[in-house]
């Protein structure tokens, strides 16, 4: 038997849905997809397999999360401190 299951992204800007389909037998994640608010996709679950959904934070960007850092440290990047 086979079932198909719609997931719909419903969630604040700074979240995003996190969907995993895995194999309950070797508990190893076949599938991986990320939706943002508003985006919808469908999945085929057979046999074995199992699906997960999650709402999580978004992360930020590397160059954003070290620009902060510094900001939040009282370091100015150009002058040393600031």
């Amino acid at each position: 038997m086979t079932s198909k299951v719609t997931v719909e992204a419903h969630c604040a800007d700074d979240k995003q849905v996190l969907v995993e389909i895995g194999d309950l037998t070797t508990d190893k994640t076949l599938e991986q997809k990320t939706l943002q608010n508003g985006e919808k996709a469908e999945f085929y679950v057979h046999d074995d397999r199992a699906i997960a959904v999650c709402e999580r934070l978004k992360e930020k960007p590397a160059e954003e999360t070290v620009e902060s850092a510094a900001v939040d440290n009282g370091v100015d990047d150009d002058h040393g401190e600031g």
